[in-house]
């Protein structure tokens, strides 16, 4: 958003042949609050794209300026959700404070191509979309390439860092988490023990062992007496 004041431009004839690369990001806005080159963002640092207020137009979709490749598709506290397309042969161009994105890097774009819809994500107190046109990596001044119907007289700012409009100048919060009901607690039953009566013991039968007799004594058989004849 902010750039050094000593911010290279690109030479002559690098900017004119980059004349018919690019196209307008919106089919409409309501007027221009900050040009390329304004002071107001501190001691040495200029404002580095433009920025188009959207009052009446709020959440107005944001097109590719150039036929490229989505190169990076982010979020940081300066320019809020943002998008930055490789037009080729050193140039990209990049749109801030989106309130979405819908286009992901390696995305094939054009200027049909809706790249997100504008809002105040980020540095940012209402709703406008801040544009650059960057020569390797460095911005230059939008306004050498696009009409963006300024009319002659017009200041680099029209005041202090705000844009009228709902919003603020912070990331949007996520949506809170639905609550899960609390089951309404169902109370275990006692168990009254069932109880198993105790058995009744069979007494073990006394074994009795069955006497051996005594063997008494064989009888003698008489040894016969020897017969006269």
């Amino acid at each position: 958003m902010a750039v050094p004041a000593s911010g290279a431009l690109p030479g002559s004839e690098v900017a004119q042949a980059a004349v018919s690369r690019f196209q307008l990001p919106l089919r409409a806005w309501s007027r221009v609050t900050d040009r390329y080159g304004a002071t107001n963002r501190g001691p040495g640092r200029i404002h580095g794209g433009i920025d188009l207020a959207l009052e009446g137009l709020s959440r107005s979709p944001v097109y590719s300026a150039c036929t490229g490749t989505v190169a990076v598709t982010d979020y940081s506290s300066a320019y809020g959700y943002h998008v930055i397309v490789d037009c080729g042969d050193g140039w990209s161009t990049l749109y801030a404070h989106l309130s979405q994105v819908l286009v992901r890097p390696g995305d094939a774009v054009n200027n049909d191509v809706v790249l997100g819809i504008t809002g105040s994500s980020g540095f940012s107190t209402g709703e406008h979309l801040h544009f650059e046109i960057r020569w390797q990596d460095t911005p230059v001044n939008p306004e050498d390439y696009l009409d963006f119907k300024i009319p002659p007289g017009t200041p680099l700012s029209d005041g202090p860092l705000w844009f009228p409009g709902a919003g603020g100048g912070t990331k949007p919060a996520p949506a809170a988490p639905t609550a899960t009901p609390t089951p309404t607690e169902t109370p275990t039953p006692t168990n009254t023990p069932t109880v198993t009566p105790t058995p009744t013991i069979t007494p073990t039968p006394t074994w009795t062992p069955t006497p051996t007799p005594t063997p008494r004594p064989p009888t003698r058989t008489p040894t016969p007496l020897p017969r006269a004849y």
